[in-house]
């Protein structure tokens, strides 16, 4: 968030809790109305991800390339709608385009009777249980082969996108 909003200090990515991420976290909480306690507590981590998803549904694809968004822990069903759903149908469409028994879907973040059935298809392609529901071990499938296929769409001809290189 910090690199679209310059009132939020930027931090280091280093898996430690420290000064910098405390002082990013308590002016991100002041910029967004919350109480500022340098805690991530629940009405935090909500403002903070829906920030995060909103800024990255304005961005085109090619800016963020093989990045997904982590499950936000709400499970997507026959009715669901907003965002969560818009970047599932999204990655559903991209991965169709390698395994064409996944339908094309409209881009509207509506989960429909077209996502459900694209939902249960992926999850039976991928040995999932073929429930028409959308948790976390679906969420994540679904990015982690999103990503390994953008990544793979980026190689040049003939080259071998899992090959190490260096």
């Amino acid at each position: 968030v910090s690199e679209f909003n310059n009132e939020i200090p930027p931090l280091s990515v280093d898996g430690d809790f420290g000064a910098g991420t405390r002082a990013s976290l308590e002016a991100f909480q002041r910029v967004y109305g919350l109480d500022v306690t340098g805690v991530t507590n629940i009405a935090t981590w909500d403002r903070l991800y829906r920030e995060y998803v909103g800024i990255l549904s304005t961005l085109p694809e090619s800016y963020f390339a093989s990045s997904t968004v982590p499950y936000s822990g709400t499970v997507l069903r026959l009715g669901s709608q907003g965002d969560d759903v818009l970047l599932l149908q999204r990655y559903l469409n991209f991965i169709s385009n390698t395994y064409p028994q996944i339908p094309k879907l409209s881009e509207d973040g509506v989960f429909g009777a077209q996502t459900q059935a694209a939902v249960t298809i992926y999850k039976s392609i991928f040995g999932l249980n073929p429930t028409p529901i959308v948790g976390a071990d679906a969420w994540t499938s679904i990015t982690s082969t999103y990503r390994d296929l953008y990544d793979g769409s980026l190689a040049s001809q003939g080259q071998n996108p899992n090959r190490d290189i260096g």
